[in-house]
């Protein structure tokens, strides 16, 4: 049994956003009778990409070449707390309204690309008539910078932003860095410019999209 969801959290912050709760998702499995239970207090990047490939790796299924993601089988299997992934990838094109943004996340640091002016929270509709609003005020308003960089083993809630920080130069450079990469290997619509209403095909190996 496998029980999983789309998006994060539907409260301010969270869904339509790229911070952790909004892309980090429910994911449930019952494992069959006799399979190893994995420690489940040692925390891993998965993404939902990962998902097919892991399963299929773990049934002794050959993996499709056109199918993406790493497998976690050896971890399933006996608990290999070796990580398969040091990274994982999230983006947003549209909700309810046009608001491009990337992001990389390691075990340690977010980075998150805006690509348009836009405030803080571009709330969606159903948060913004919701009573979660209301008490929110008027902060979430204020204009949203370009980069982000956080910090999330001293600053897991991603309040404060280091990407204007001197002493974390390094850390935004290598991670602005790896998004690149990531935007040119899956064809990023955005590297020709402003994307239109209908978004034109992804390249065969896009990686994880957050609408």
């Amino acid at each position: 049994m496998i029980f999983t969801t789309d998006h994060g959290i539907a409260f301010p912050g969270a869904k339509s956003t790229l911070y952790d709760p909004g892309i980090g998702v429910a994911l449930v499995m019952r494992l069959p009778a006799g399979w190893p239970r994995p420690d489940g207090a040692q925390g891993r990047l998965f993404s939902h990409v990962d998902l097919v490939p892991t399963v299929l790796d773990r049934l002794g299924v050959e993996v499709p070449a056109r199918v993406q993601g790493v497998s976690h089988a050896r971890w399933l299997a006996a608990g290999d707390p070796s990580p398969v992934r040091g990274e994982i990838y999230a983006e947003k094109n549209f909700h309810d309204a046009y608001d491009p943004m990337r992001a990389v996340r390691t075990e340690r640091y977010k980075y998150i690309r805006s690509f348009e002016d836009r405030p803080h929270l571009l709330l969606a509709l159903d948060i913004e008539g919701s009573p979660t609003r209301y008490g929110l005020g008027d902060d979430h308003l204020r204009r949203r910078p370009p980069e982000e960089l956080y910090d999330l083993h001293g600053d897991p809630l991603e309040r404060h932003n280091l990407a204007a920080d001197p002493d974390h130069a390094e850390q935004r450079e290598e991670l602005a860095a790896m998004l690149q990469r990531w935007r040119v290997a899956t064809g990023d619509p955005l590297l020709a410019g402003r994307i239109p209403a209908k978004p034109r095909p992804r390249h065969p190996q896009l990686g994880a999209i957050v609408r």
